[in-house]
């Protein structure tokens, strides 16, 4: 069977704000992943995120064997301001 996944990917931008507001999304992320994808099932869609490079090592902590896979965007000097 080749049929492929289907893909949900969110990218944070620019938010969260904190360490801990970032810490609260991964754990609610997480318990409601736990083992979602443990065994290869094409009807189960690929869940990844892009949290903001600080809370990259966090978000790869806290999502350890959820199977939520974590990717990293790129880094800009842009404030919290809608641009």
């Amino acid at each position: 069977n080749n049929k492929k996944p289907t893909l949900i990917a969110g990218n944070w931008k620019l938010n969260p704000n904190t360490i801990s507001e970032a810490s609260n999304l991964l754990k609610l992320l997480a318990s409601n992943f736990v083992n979602h994808r443990m065994e290869w099932n094409p009807d189960l869609p690929e869940v990844v995120i892009f949290p903001p490079m600080p809370f990259l090592s966090l978000a790869l902590a806290e999502l350890d064997g959820t199977g939520i896979k974590v990717g990293a965007q790129t880094v800009g000097i842009i404030g919290p301001e809608p641009f």
